[in-house]
């Protein structure tokens, strides 16, 4: 009985997490019927789907908009931004207070980075274009110094971790320094 039981918890198991990792979508949703094949067993479990997060990111590419409509490029397999002609036209200039602006972002890009044990966000694109255009000093404008690369990841280990919960202080900060 115990090990029908565990096995009938088994089968069971990933739906329940599939389900779990689907809730909270806004987009447009969709019902997905899983019947369980055991003759013992004729349930019909429901599980709602979001079709707008797959349809989002199906390429390999995604478009962060930030504030000041700039867009952005980030590739999802190489966990960077794009250096496009956009990009690049944003280095030739003082630093952008529309990118500073957008480092208080919060907005959930539903991606995985190696360097962060949250998801990407919005603020962290705008944060990671300033660094890459050379437009901000980590040590010297924000007082903190990251040296720790973990080879595979291109961004230093803890920077993004620590730009999740100092957030609006950085950008405080270089609106202070950059934008008296």
């Amino acid at each position: 009985m115990i090990k029908v039981m565990v096995s009938n918890i088994m089968r069971v198991f990933p739906i329940i997490i599939l389900h779990t990792l689907m809730v909270g979508c806004k987009g447009k949703k969709s019902e997905i019927a899983i019947s369980n094949m055991d003759r013992f067993d004729k349930r019909t479990i429901h599980i709602t789907k979001c079709e707008e997060r797959a349809d989002k990111f199906s390429s390999d590419t995604l478009t962060v908009e930030l504030e000041g409509g700039i867009k952005l490029l980030w590739d999802k397999l190489n966990d960077r931004i794009i250096k496009d002609s956009v990009f690049l036209a944003l280095g030739k200039y003082h630093i952008n207070k529309n990118i500073v602006n957008s480092i208080s972002d919060t907005t959930n890009l539903y991606l995985n980075v190696c360097s962060k044990s949250f998801n990407l966000r919005k603020g962290d694109v705008a944060f990671i274009a300033l660094c890459d255009l050379n437009q901000i000093h980590i040590a010297k404008d924000l007082g903190y110094q990251f040296d720790v690369y973990d080879p595979p990841c291109k961004y230093p280990y803890g920077m993004l971790d620590c730009l999740e919960f100092y957030r609006d202080e950085f950008k405080e900060k270089i609106l202070r320094i950059y934008f008296k």
